[in-house]
């Protein structure tokens, strides 16, 4: 089953919230003009989780006279939130779906736009994932999808997989925690040669960092607890030791304000992201 992008409850998500908006609206503003609107526009999101980046940073781009909105999420619960934040708002809809398998046939072809935020890098076959954005695509229509290649709130986990410590209790960490495009030296090739066999036109795909501060060490352990939980057989006192372990290598990575050594650059940047653009012939 594939994951969903969103993490945990709306009390444990500020911090992750605040980053992924922030980091959205930026990729937004520098890529959103490539899409044409004419009205009337039938549109799709991937992945919404709790509603906000579709809320915050697609939504002001639809035309006022949009036919309608669909919000989809594999989780139930994130769907319940994302209603909560559509509240009275015109022609939105939910569903829940799993992009990583086969879509319902009724629904192939129905879209003019499709996006997808922090989504699809948490699916395994990348192909059917594109596949099925393509077929839910109209002729004519485009798509604006966001992929983090990775995270350095996800490094810190990662840093610690091949370490003795942890490396048993870890071993599942990627079969939720996919980011299949983290060890690609070109993933802006891998990406857009994979679109153009599908069938895609148009193809543009750009890397983007973006980067900001945990203003402190309990904003970014706030962080850190809204993840998804993965396969593994851990104690709650392990899952806690692994917390603390995860908290000390953000440290080390120069990204939490309160410790920060302004001499000394970030290991990593907060979000390393993969935008893409396309269209169906």
């Amino acid at each position: 089953m594939t994951t969903p992008h969103s993490f945990g409850a709306p009390e444990n998500y500020s911090p992750t919230k605040r980053i992924r908006c922030g980091c959205a609206e930026y990729l937004v503003k520098q890529h959103g003009g490539r899409l044409d609107w004419r009205g009337g526009e039938r549109v799709l999101d991937i992945g919404c989780g709790v509603g906000d980046v579709m809320h915050q940073c697609f939504f002001p781009l639809l035309p006022r006279n949009y036919r309608k909105l669909l919000l989809t999420d594999l989780s139930p619960k994130m769907l319940e939130f994302a209603r909560k934040e559509f509240h009275g708002v015109e022609r939105v809809d939910f569903m829940q779906i799993d992009i990583g398998v086969d879509v319902e046939k009724p629904l192939n072809g129905s879209f003019d736009k499709i996006f997808s935020s922090f989504c699809i890098n948490f699916v395994k076959d990348q192909r059917k994932a594109f596949e099925n954005v393509y077929n839910l695509l109209a002729p004519g229509g485009e798509c604006l999808l966001i992929l983090s290649q990775t995270a350095a709130f996800f490094e810190a986990a990662f840093q610690l997989i091949n370490t003795p410590k942890w490396e048993d209790h870890l071993k599942h960490y990627r079969d939720v925690f996919v980011f299949p495009y983290r060890e690609d030296p070109n993933p802006e090739m891998t990406i857009r040669d994979l679109l153009e066999s599908i069938g895609f036109c148009d193809v543009f795909v750009k890397k983007d960092d973006y980067n900001c501060d945990f203003p402190t060490i309990d904003s970014f352990r706030e962080c850190l607890r809204a993840f998804p939980d993965f396969p593994n057989n851990m104690t709650k006192e392990e899952k806690e030791e692994l917390l603390e372990d995860q908290v000390k290598m953000g440290i080390s990575f120069n990204i939490v304000g309160e410790c920060r050594d302004d001499s000394k650059p970030n290991a990593y940047p907060i979000m390393e992201n993969l935008t893409i653009y396309a269209k169906k012939k």
